[in-house]
């Protein structure tokens, strides 16, 4: 059977229109597409942030003017900072007067009217002492300020004293900003007469009837920053600040256009940054493409020769996608598989670690497990101690150790939370652990205050704030019979004794160790009677939560201890183990646990 020759016969515009072409095309155009809108996108955001940043930077300037000005005034014409006056150069008082109704003023000293009425001030309202006022009067700017003081002639009766300069409230408003250079500035006093301006078209008669102004005597602001239009239909941005102390108000102006001239720049420098990028682009993908076009050419010219029933082991060059499966399918599976061989050895390598960090867990277990007392009952003719301990994981953050000094007869026993569990906390119990034996080898139990301090350091230190540890320190002197209880954030314990009606909470509020430099030592003393019994534990004994959210209560716990008074100690603490195992039974514990039952004899 011949095979036809598809090389004699001519190309379909579909077969003209390769897949190489195509694929040019196409990738083309997503990269136009996806630059013009990641460029929109990108663009109006840059705008819109730097529109804000115009409103605040430039409301920044003109209320830092408004500030400077404020400064100048009250440094060189309040008494108040006469120290700061002497080393500048300000101009004489034109005139003082005194008042008694703060309306009719009568001349006390200078070269002005006799008489003066506050109307004839054009100032519009009622004058307020250690207040400043910028008026005009003819062809004169005054500044004027109004004080209380006491009268010598009428027996310290309270006149109010105006005080007038002549002055140029110009030479108060230098330009620094370069923010400000192109910017429309005026300056009004709130009777609308203009004190200051910047641009020649601005005029007393023109002021008030300006956008911006009147919207300042519409509100009722005394800042504020607002966007306008002017006579000429363009945007202008508007700023106003209203000078404490003073009864002058700042005005600014600038058009949108100068505002946002940065933002422009930006906005170009983008433009042309994302079609460097587009181009770029486009040559990148014409060159990645290239392998694509040359393995579909080896796969067209192998084709012909297949057609022509010739057999061979081709050599493809390297490709991508359909071409590469094509040509290559063996390639692939062999890919596959040591793709799967790699999983394999990475699944293996996996679980040596894991065994790896189970062991390093038994040994950490193994060294935590010296931290603490062995387990069952302690007796001797000082106390009976039982005490049950399980953490969550291998190894936990819970602790408790007991000494005896055998001089003095006094035991301790110390019982300790730290936050979290886990190795990381287990880290922080020996710790612990090394403080506790420190204060025992020192030999005194007096000095429980210093161990407590110490620990708290070494907490602090190295759990950096983040880490902490409840702690709680039952000192028993045998010969005395007393029993001091230490509590530093940990849960209270109960005390249980024949002569008790019920069972006590030994309540001390207090912090945990780790939080701060200093600790706060806190104790509650005992007289030991007859025989007591005290149950020590962890939060989690109490706040561990069933399956209906239930916790163990305190009050539930206080039952089980009164009930087990006259049960000896081992019983007795399985019991309670017993009673919340039962509680807790369909539920999981996410906390370590540790509980103690002592009797001090």
């Amino acid at each position: 059977m011949s095979v036809p020759d598809v090389t004699e016969r001519k190309l379909t515009w579909r077969e003209r229109l390769t897949l190489s072409k195509f694929m040019t095309i196409l990738v083309a155009s997503c990269i136009i597409f996806s630059t013009c809108l990641i460029a929109y996108f990108s663009i109006t955001r840059i705008y819109e942030e730097k529109v804000k940043d115009i409103w605040a930077l430039l409301y920044l300037e003109v209320e830092n003017l408004s500030i400077d000005l404020q400064t100048q005034i009250r440094d060189r014409y309040d008494p108040r900072f006469s120290s700061l006056r002497k080393s500048l150069k300000t101009k004489k008082r034109l005139a003082t007067y005194l008042s008694k109704d703060n309306f009719n003023f009568r001349l006390r000293s200078g070269k002005f009217q006799e008489k003066l009425h506050i109307n004839e001030l054009n100032i519009m309202e009622k004058l307020r002492p250690q207040r400043f006022y910028f008026t005009v009067m003819g062809d004169m700017q005054l500044l004027l300020r109004n004080s209380l003081v006491s009268s010598s002639k009428h027996s310290g009766q309270k006149l109010f004293m105006l005080e007038i300069w002549p002055v140029n409230i110009s030479s108060f408003i230098p330009i620094k900003s370069s923010r400000l250079v192109h910017t429309v500035l005026y300056v009004l006093n709130k009777a609308g007469s203009l004190l200051h301006r910047n641009n020649k078209e601005i005029t007393q008669g023109s002021v008030l009837k300006r956008p911006l102004v009147k919207h300042f005597i519409k509100s009722n602001y005394e800042r504020a920053q607002s966007q306008i239009v002017n006579k000429d239909g363009e945007k202008i941005f508007g700023f106003y600040f209203e000078v404490p102390q003073t009864n002058v108000v700042v005005f600014a102006e600038t058009s949108r256009m100068n505002a946002l001239s940065e933002a422009y720049k930006i906005m170009v420098r983008f433009a042309i940054l994302g079609l460097g990028v587009l181009i770029f682009s486009i040559l990148f993908v014409n060159i990645f493409l290239g392998s694509i076009k040359r393995g579909l050419r080896d796969l067209i010219s192998h084709t012909n020769i297949i057609a022509k029933g010739k057999f061979k082991d081709f050599k493809f060059a390297t490709s991508f996608g359909e071409i590469s499966i094509l040509s290559t399918r063996f390639s692939q599976m062999s890919r596959g598989l040591m793709q799967r061989d790699k999983t394999i050895n990475n699944l293996l390598i996996e679980r040596v670690n894991r065994i790896k960090l189970e062991s390093s867990l038994e040994i950490a277990k193994s060294l935590q497990e010296n931290f603490l007392p062995d387990q069952g009952t302690i007796k001797n003719d000082i106390l009976e101690l039982n005490f049950h301990y399980k953490s969550m994981e291998k190894v936990g953050g819970d602790w408790l150790q007991f000494h005896i000094f055998e001089e003095t007869g006094e035991a301790i026993v110390a019982i300790g939370d730290i936050s979290g569990h886990g190795p990381g906390a287990s880290m922080f119990t020996a710790v612990v652990s090394a403080e506790f034996d420190r204060f025992i080898e020192q030999g005194d139990p007096n000095l429980i205050g210093e161990f407590i301090a110490s620990l708290n350091r070494r907490v602090l230190r190295f759990g950096k704030s983040k880490w902490m540890v409840t702690f709680q320190v039952l000192s028993y002197l045998s010969k005395e019979r007393k029993l001091k209880v230490y509590n530093f954030g940990h849960v209270p314990p109960f005390m249980m004794a024949k002569h008790f009606k019920k069972a006590k909470l030994v309540q001390i509020p207090s912090n945990p160790l780790g939080l701060e430099e200093n600790v706060d030592i806190k104790f509650k003393e005992f007289e030991v009677k007859d025989s007591v019994d005290l149950t020590l534990y962890t939060d989690c004994l109490i706040e561990a939560e069933n399956r209906q959210g239930k916790r163990f209560k305190k009050s539930k716990l206080l039952k089980i201890v009164e009930e087990i008074q006259s049960i000896d100690g081992k019983r007795g603490l399985n019991k309670i183990l017993q009673q919340w195992t039962k509680f807790h039974s369909e539920s999981e514990i996410d906390d370590d646990l540790c509980l103690i039952k002592i009797r001090f004899l």
